[in-house]
């Protein structure tokens, strides 16, 4: 049974304690280095993500007794204690109880921000020096006051987290934190105008996550700005930039440049635009160490571009894109998306390269996807496993559009045909005979087409085998990827 000296506390967190120690002790005998890991091990059990919160639950450790409430405030850097101040805390009556902490301030978009709330929070800022964290979802009215008031230095910030609630996007002024934050390492802005942002970045050369999205029309930051900015961010691993606008501010894609600006630590890039102005920026920057790229083009598969994208990726040297051998295409009446990625079991959700183009009632979907895998790319060149979903509500065949397409996969081994429309499939590869066998997947050896019967690629079976390149139709998904495992390996 568990002893607690002057205590009847209970809870969820003690019960932890216990558990993380592996058996049933007598708290008050233990030492205070032991007592101060166990408490260190509940710290490092939270999960901001799945409790939306950036503070761990500490107090109920304080509130058992003098000589926890002691080991504790003893040591508030390795515990990493910070105040909350939130929706429906009473922070201003709170703040003479503890000891001077940091202090951490979220207000959620799904939580009403009351008089209350606003006294507690403008209460938070009155001490800028003690505050770590700051995620704020307000209107525009209420943010511009908020502006107001953090225009001095925040020189202990390492979160900025600032969303808009309604439709007049709120403008940060150009004093906003001083114009400095030397200490900051994540920064999320969601529909904000800031024109100052480039001079403020420029501060922060311990930034390791910057996400830019909804950028407003007139917030627009063109893409040789954009580049400069990042130029000074050292230790970035993950940035994502995305407009409001479907439109492109980029008439043209210049000539690349000779030399492109390193980012020598990002690992992790996402994009929602205009491919002109992704052209436009990848041509400008290179990051050896990128292994994951997610991109939502807006409505948009005419004069479609992806050459400097395909450049970029392919100046990666991570393993987990050079191993890249897998890609899945799908097509549907509203959107297109591929994707990317080294292996069946290395894609939980989504691949390490993602693409998702969005549009009503897409047009030639077949043959612009086509142009965008004709481009030149040693990652594409790669890929020997293709998966192709189709549900295209019974959309005119068009086979030259599909001819195009698979020629486009020279080293394609193993192909996987789902969908309501796998039967389009099906009868382009049964008219591909005499010297279109050497063009058409040249090299595919295992075939699966859903819901299509062995007899709807005859023609294309018996001349693959007499072109000496047999190939093996399979009538399940899970007997094709119990063969794909082979090809895996080799």
């Amino acid at each position: 049974m568990y002893v607690f000296e002057n205590s009847t506390a209970t809870g969820t967190d003690l019960r932890r304690i216990g558990n993380s120690y592996g058996h049933a002790i007598t708290i008050d005998v233990l030492p205070d280095n032991v007592l101060l890991d166990i408490f260190d091990s509940c710290r490092k059990d939270h999960d901001p993500d799945r409790s939306y919160t950036p503070v761990w639950r500490w107090h109920g450790l304080v509130h058992v007794c003098r000589r926890w409430r002691q080991i504790v405030f003893g040591s508030p850097r390795r515990l990493d204690l910070q105040l909350l101040c939130t929706n429906g805390t009473p922070l201003r009556e709170n703040l003479d109880l503890w000891p001077p902490i940091p202090i951490a301030v979220q207000y959620l978009y799904y939580k009403t921000f009351t008089p209350s709330d606003k006294d507690s929070l403008f209460a938070a800022l009155e001490h800028p020096g003690r505050i770590r964290h700051v995620d704020l979802s307000l209107t525009g009215l209420q943010l511009r006051e908020v502006a107001t008031v953090m225009q001095v230095p925040f020189l202990a910030l390492t979160h900025l987290i600032i969303r808009w609630k309604d439709e007049n996007p709120p403008v940060l002024p150009s004093g906003f934190l001083d114009g400095s934050a030397p200490c900051l390492q994540y920064m999320h802005l969601e529909g904000i105008l800031f024109p100052a942002l480039p001079t403020l970045l420029s501060s922060t050369s311990d930034l390791v996550d910057l996400y830019l999205d909804d950028i407003p029309q007139d917030g627009y930051i063109s893409p040789e700005a954009m580049v400069a900015c990042l130029a000074a961010l050292p230790r970035l691993k993950f940035f994502c930039i995305g407009s409001q606008s479907a439109t492109s501010h980029v008439d043209r894609i210049r000539t690349p440049p000779v030399t492109q600006t390193l980012l020598p630590a990002l690992t992790s890039f996402g994009f929602r635009g205009a491919s002109e102005y992704l052209e436009e920026l990848v041509s400008r920057i290179d990051s050896p160490q990128l292994n994951q790229i997610f991109i939502r083009y807006s409505y948009q598969l005419f004069d479609f571009q992806v050459a400097q994208l395909f450049k970029f990726l392919d100046r990666s040297e991570d393993p987990e894109l050079t191993l890249i051998r897998h890609a899945d295409v799908n097509f549907s009446q509203h959107w297109v998306n591929f994707e990317m990625y080294p292996s069946p079991e290395s894609r939980p959700d989504s691949g390490r390269v993602s693409a998702l183009i969005y549009g009503q009632w897409i047009e030639r979907q077949v043959s612009r996807i086509a142009q965008v895998f004709s481009q030149p790319s040693a990652m594409l060149s790669r890929v020997v496993h293709l998966k192709l979903s189709l549900y295209l509500a019974n959309a005119d065949r068009h086979d030259d559009e599909w001819l195009h397409l698979l020629r486009q996969f020279s080293a394609v081994r193993t192909l996987h045909v789902s969908g309501e429309d796998a039967g389009h499939v099906a009868l382009v590869l049964e008219d591909v005979t005499g010297e279109m066998v050497a063009e058409v997947l040249p090299v595919v050896d295992l075939i699966c087409l859903d819901g299509q019967p062995v007899s709807s690629i005859e023609k294309f079976l018996a001349a693959r085998q007499l072109s000496g390149h047999p190939v093996t139709i399979v009538d399940t998904e899970v007997e094709f990827y119990e063969r794909v495992e082979s090809h895996v390996s080799e």
